[in-house]
């Protein structure tokens, strides 16, 4: 007799995230954020921390499908929620949400003094913000700033907080910033990381890894 397990719509939600379907994955993440609260409605500080967390990862969803009207809607109440959650890392999450939506604006500066003030943990954290603190710093042309920041994430776990950024776009961001930086060996070592992991990838991850290979060429690398 063999036992059904039942979905997994966390990873799920990821998966649509990342095969182009970030309406699809704000959609799951935000009936997760309804479903905690109800379960741990005897927890407050619990529902709290389920809560503000998956809306916060619907943000980030509806960011990457362009639903700054959403996106918008989902910070006071991420904000008020997580205030009431007894985790650290909750009550700075809004500032993520605020971050993308300067960050759709350009307002760089602005965005990128949001993402720091989101950061809870750069290894052990949220690496998604890593990730955008690290994209607005290469818009202003401060590369430098943004090598350490993506380097962070690599020193961390790929479950919790780092599900939601895969290892391969942690280094596509960091080749991009070293050869910003002038260090064109650092990049080429991330650039053929990337160009490898993403060589069978599926559709919608087949013009960064082109990307990817182009810029080996171009530098004069092989690629394997």
């Amino acid at each position: 007799m063999s036992l059904a397990m039942p979905p997994d719509r966390v990873h799920s939600a990821i998966l649509d995230l990342e095969l182009g379907r970030p309406l699809a994955a704000a959609t799951q993440f935000t009936r997760l954020a309804r479903e905690r609260e109800l379960v741990y409605a005897s927890q407050p500080g619990w529902s709290a921390r389920h809560v503000a967390w998956n809306l916060t990862l619907a943000g980030a969803a509806f960011a990457a499908a362009h639903d700054t009207t959403r996106l918008r809607g989902l910070i006071d109440t991420v904000e008020a929620t997580g205030r009431r959650s007894l985790f650290a890392r909750d009550p700075l999450l809004h500032h993520f949400l605020r971050g993308l939506l300067l960050a759709k604006a350009l307002q760089h500066e602005a965005a990128s003094r949001e993402f720091r003030a989101a950061l809870y943990a750069p290894s052990q954290g949220y690496t998604r913000i890593n990730y955008e603190l690290g994209k607005c710093l290469l818009a202003m042309k401060r590369p430098a700033e943004a090598i350490p920041l993506l380097r962070a994430p690599l020193r961390g776990g790929i479950e919790g907080p780092g599900l939601y950024l895969t290892r391969t776009e942690t280094h596509e961001m960091l080749a991009r910033a070293f050869d910003a930086a002038g260090q064109t060996d650092s990049a080429a070592v991330h650039y053929a990381i990337v160009e490898r992991a993403w060589r069978d990838a599926d559709p919608p991850l087949v013009p960064r890894r082109d990307a990817a290979r182009r810029w080996l060429v171009a530098a004069g690398r092989s690629v394997k």
